[in-house]
């Protein structure tokens, strides 16, 4: 067995799902598949990492930011496939965050992205999918997509990271709505520091920091991450275009990856969506629920269901 599928976490709830219509475009998402080329795998341990699986059909990866695990971005993109079925969400602990295994072999960020990659590899043989990341996740993605890109049906940078800390330009900090009463609910450190990315202080983005961003923190390897997420990947992940349906989604007044880097990216990316949003910072999409948000992932989805039930010649 690859992995193991973990219990739903308290207070993330599956959404419905009408089993004959899904498993029926599952069929046609195969009938139209083309051969798929076999990934050598060069680890020579592979990581048996936790994950959440919903929903059939496609398979989309979506791999989380540091410090955090796979129930902080259930909450931001299931709501996007209440009107959308033929997808199976597949949200994965990276190695040394959540219920996942920090193996002692990983020592680099290209051994995160190794691992990442032939666990998805193993976990979908014979399998197109669509990957997924947000903020570190991103950063991660991006090195995946660069070895699996023959089997990618598209590609979702989401206030991704394109460099190491020290080499960021990170865009000017901004407070649109406060709220010093509810963020005075915010007590421990890592509470505080997550309300610090805050451009809107309501109700909703202190919840979702008191409920869901803080506790998931608490399930990470600091000693494990201090070791490995310093390191910059070896290679260049852009070294050639990616050519699926791709969206790079930033957020203005993101005060820890900016979004000028992610532009700089554009490309790389010739089937890119490639959006900067205004009243929106780092936590875009977890406490930020932009409406615009929804709409580009809704047509990300769309653009890539729409080519993989296209016939090839």
């Amino acid at each position: 067995m690859v992995g193991h599928e973990g219990r739903t976490p308290k207070g993330v709830r599956g959404r419905s799902r009408r089993r004959s219509e899904e498993s029926a475009d599952e069929e046609r998402v195969r009938a139209h598949s083309e051969p798929l080329p076999t990934a050598a795998s060069g680890a020579a341990r592979p990581v048996d990492l936790n994950f959440t699986s919903k929903g059939t059909g496609r398979p989309l990866v979506v791999l989380h930011g540091l410090p955090l695990d796979h129930t902080a971005m259930e909450p931001s993109l299931e709501p996007v496939f209440d009107d959308r079925p033929g997808w199976r969400r597949i949200y994965i602990d990276l190695p040394g965050h959540g219920s996942s295994p920090a193996p002692d072999w990983i020592r680099s960020n290209d051994d995160m992205a190794r691992a990442v990659g032939d666990f998805i590899v193993a976990l979908l043989p014979g399998q197109r999918f669509a990957l997924a990341g947000q903020s570190y996740g991103g950063y991660l993605a991006r090195a995946v997509t660069h070895r699996l890109a023959p089997r990618m049906l598209g590609l979702m940078l989401w206030v991704a990271a394109r460099y190491p800390r020290d080499e960021r330009h990170p865009a000017a900090s901004a407070v649109f709505e406060e709220n010093a009463a509810k963020m005075s609910e915010l007590r421990s450190d890592m509470e505080k520091w997550l309300g610090g990315l805050l451009v809107l202080q309501d109700q909703r983005g202190v919840d979702a920091i008191k409920d869901v961003l803080a506790p998931a923190t608490e399930r990470s390897n600091e000693a494990f991450l201090a070791r490995v997420t310093g390191s910059k990947l070896s290679f260049d992940p852009e070294s050639s275009p990616f050519l699926r349906p791709s969206l790079i989604i930033c957020g203005r007044q993101d005060r820890l990856v900016g979004y000028r880097d992610q532009l700089e990216l554009l490309e790389s990316y010739p089937r890119a969506t490639v959006a900067v949003l205004d009243y929106s910072g780092h936590l875009l999409g977890l406490t930020e629920q932009n409406k615009l948000y929804r709409v580009l992932v809704g047509d990300w989805l769309d653009r890539m269901a729409k080519e993989s039930l296209t016939p090839t010649s």
